[in-house]
């Protein structure tokens, strides 16, 4: 699943990484494990993986 398919709620948080939606949790993950923040910061690839990773927990908080 990309980034940009998770629930629109959570793609309006004000942290959400929108340069990022074309990108698979595996794609992410890799990034950061390789250290290439050519694409996105640390952080924003962080809560990338967080919002991919926990989604359905995030959604039952609504």
């Amino acid at each position: 699943m990309k980034l940009g398919e998770i629930h629109a709620t959570l793609q309006h948080a004000a942290s959400f990484p929108a340069r990022l939606r074309d990108y698979t949790r595996f794609q992410i993950q890799r990034m950061l494990e390789q250290k290439d923040f050519s694409v996105a910061t640390k952080k924003e690839l962080q809560t990338a993986l967080k919002l991919l990773k926990e989604q359905k927990r995030l959604m039952e908080k609504n």
